[in-house]
């Protein structure tokens, strides 16, 4: 069977095990089980984001997404890792993780000879391309969180100088 096909149709466990991965080394126990089993949006909406993003980034790997929305799909996730001050090396370590959950499924319906086939270095190497995309990402979202924090405190400050009537 061919490897995109066995994916597809294993899309949704991959994505269930690939979600809870992330959101158990992001997140306390109980909160990784709410993100897990809350499905209103409205209620679990960071759950939702997270989840919607890493729909998004498997199916682009399969070849169903557009290249130009793997940045927007990244930066969905990305963005609220950075917000909560995640370091680097543990907000995008989820991409490495999908590389272990995907050999695990391989392995399980094809066997271990399917560890050196072509078709899954090229899947890898996809999936590495998409790390380094992701790093930039982390990057851009970073700096626009620093620079939003910096404009934030001057018109703090600018506002105080303006009360203390010592600028007009």
């Amino acid at each position: 069977m061919h490897i995109q096909t066995l994916l597809t149709n294993k899309e949704a466990e991959v994505l269930k095990k690939w979600f809870y991965t992330l959101v158990k080394q992001l997140y306390p126990q109980q909160t990784a089980k709410f993100f897990s089993s809350e499905k209103d949006p409205f209620a679990n909406p960071v759950g939702t984001k997270i989840y919607d993003g890493l729909q998004s980034i498997y199916s682009h790997l399969l070849g169903n997404e557009a290249d130009d929305k793997i940045c927007a799909s990244l930066e969905d996730i990305i963005r609220v890792m950075v917000v909560q001050s995640t370091a680097p090396s543990q907000g995008l370590s989820f991409m490495f993780s999908l590389k272990d959950i995907i050999r695990n499924e391989l392995i399980g319906e094809l066997g271990k000879e399917v560890l050196g086939s072509e078709e899954l270095v090229q899947l890898e190497r996809q999936i590495d391309g998409m790390l380094l995309v992701a790093v930039d990402v982390y990057h851009d979202c970073r700096e626009k969180i620093y620079a939003n924090r910096v404009e934030e405190v001057k018109r703090n400050n600018f506002r105080l100088l303006q009360r203390a009537n010592l600028i007009d």
